[in-house]
């Protein structure tokens, strides 16, 4: 996966190893880390060698070495951004950064509260929201533009559509919200209750889709009426991804994985033992996520491709250009998986 999508949609245009293996294993804990064109890494790990829990923000060479670090003023914890020049754009608490691709600052942006990952809009404006219920748009000079107040924790990834309305959900709040690329509120969908965990994803013809933690899944069109609801599928912590078909997939802590067609009826249902954590969809359709100790590629049609063992509880977070599949482990490491 090259820098962030626009959509979240959690899909690479690269396809997976046929017969996977652990290439190598950074010592640190790299939170959903983005991969630039030449096979960059940037990350925010707590790298060992600079002691535990440090406020860094990183480059790992496409072989897994250290290239440059960064200090911030606290640990950068959510996914960066990259810019079609190359420019990073991090989060560390409630500072927005924006560094070159040699780890230089060119500026940063204060905020409320700790923010979300950023999202890029098609002009360049970085859209972030905090957990004090602020939602932001940040020229690409730092600068902002401007700012609206939701109900609820904002620090989930926003997700943009075609027409650059802007899509933020609330952690705790019951409700999704529309902004027009200016910062109009054009519309909010309320869930009736159902707390709503997951950042929002984009799909066909711009549905919105996103879960919640009683176990709904919700398909929401772009002018902010209600398409489907699937519910009884466990709770919903990760947010979905979309196949190239349109297919949504979604994984729960009951240990499935459930492909819904854009339409809302099921396709198949894939069922592991423990909860699924991280997904990501390859250029072939091949679905990868994680469940315990266990890498799982499942194939389109919902039949196992192949599972990889690792020796802690892993997450897919990232797909290089070359295929190399980018897995986060609670055992403080980032592990590289290819052919």
């Amino acid at each position: 996966m090259v820098g962030r999508c626009r959509d979240h949609s959690a899909r690479s245009a690269s396809i997976g190893p046929s017969s996977p293996r652990i290439k190598w294993a950074f010592p640190g804990t790299p939170d959903w880390p983005v991969i630039a064109t030449d096979g960059t890494i940037f990350a925010s790990p707590s790298l060992d060698q600079l002691g535990p829990d440090s406020d860094y923000f990183a480059a790992i060479s496409s072989d897994g070495n250290l290239e440059w670090t960064i200090k911030t003023a606290t640990r950068a914890r959510v996914s960066p951004a990259i810019g079609s020049n190359g420019v990073l754009f991090g989060a560390a608490r409630e500072r927005l950064f924006a560094l070159t691709p040699t780890g230089s600052q060119l500026w940063s942006f204060t905020a409320s509260d700790w923010l979300s990952p950023p999202a890029l809009g098609t002009d360049g404006t970085i859209y972030v929201g905090s957990r004090e219920h602020q939602v932001y748009a940040v020229n690409p000079v730092g600068t902002l533009s401007w700012t609206a107040t939701i109900d609820g924790d904002a620090s989930v990834p926003p997700a943009i559509g075609n027409d650059s309305t802007v899509y933020f959900t609330s952690i705790a709040a019951p409700r999704l919200y529309a902004f027009s690329p200016e910062g109009a509120l054009k519309w909010t969908f309320a869930t009736g209750g159902k707390v709503v965990i997951t950042g929002p994803i984009l799909g066909q013809d711009d549905v919105i889709y996103f879960g919640s933690v009683d176990g709904h899944l919700y398909a929401v069109r772009p002018d902010g009426t209600q398409k489907w609801l699937r519910g009884d599928l466990g709770i919903l912590f990760e947010p979905p991804a979309i196949g190239s078909d349109g297919t949504i997939y979604v994984g729960s802590n009951s240990g499935k994985l459930f492909a819904f067609r854009p339409n809302g009826t099921l396709k198949w249902t894939f069922e592991a033992v423990f909860a699924m954590h991280g997904l990501l969809v390859g250029g072939d359709d091949t679905v990868y996520v994680g469940n315990e100790k266990k890498l799982y590629a499942v194939h389109s049609d919902g039949s196992q491709k192949w599972v990889l063992d690792f020796p802690s509880y892993v997450a897919p977070s990232a797909i290089g250009a070359d295929g190399t599949i980018y897995v986060g482990g609670d055992d403080r490491k980032l592990y590289a998986v290819g052919q």
